[in-house]
Order: structure tokens, then sequence, then C-alpha cells
């Protein structure tokens, strides 16, 4: 995930795009709707074709080479990975944990790990 894309999708949940950070489990239902009400409204807005997409599929046609590089991607495929993370951890009431200062910028996503 990019930075830029990171920032976007901290601020959506109400997070700061700060270099370290944590979701408690008390949070994450709020920032699993934040995001869902968010991808509602950027679907809505856009009339986009991915709206009716499950968020397990939400890569699907980027993997196949079906789109044009032309097109945005939609903010339900960029933020499928972390709603992916929050799901996750709510589900084993876990937090959600990142810090930029020890990592690589792009690091697979874990329940209750390092984002």
């Amino acid at each position: 995930m990019t930075s830029a894309t990171a920032s976007e999708l901290l601020h959506l949940i109400g997070k700061d795009s700060a270099p370290q950070g944590i979701v408690v489990p008390e949070d994450l239902a709020q920032a699993i709707q934040a995001l869902e009400r968010a991808i509602g409204a950027d679907e809505a807005g856009r009339g986009d074709d991915d709206a009716g997409a499950t968020d397990a599929g939400a890569d699907d046609g980027a993997a196949s080479g079906s789109g044009s590089d032309d097109e945005p991607v939609s903010l339900r495929r960029r933020a499928w990975p972390l709603l992916d993370q929050l799901r996750q951890s709510a589900r084993q009431r876990v937090p959600v944990v990142w810090d930029t200062r020890t990592l690589p910028s792009t690091v697979p996503l874990r329940a209750g790990g390092y984002v």
C-alpha cells in the first residue's frame, strides 16, 4: 500500500497518518463502519461498476488484466486490504498496529500484527 493511499484510508477511519499508530479492539467496529460508509459514498458518486463486487473479489478485475490503465482504482479496491485487516482483527479482538519507522513501506497485513 502506498503512503498516499494509507494516509487517505487512515483519515477515513479517523486516524492521523503518523508513522506509528493503533486501532484498539474497542474502536474496530467504528473504523469498519466508517470505511464501509466511505466506500458506499464513493461508489454512489462515481456510479462505480465495482459497487456489486464482494470485498473478497475486489481485485479480480485487476488480476485478470480486464481493466484499462487509464481507469482510476476505486476506493473499494484500495481499501480492501485495510478493511479485511480490520475485520480479521475485530473477529480476534486484537488491535491493528503500524510502525513505518522500522518496517518497509509495503508489509503483508496480519491480524494483531504490523500493517
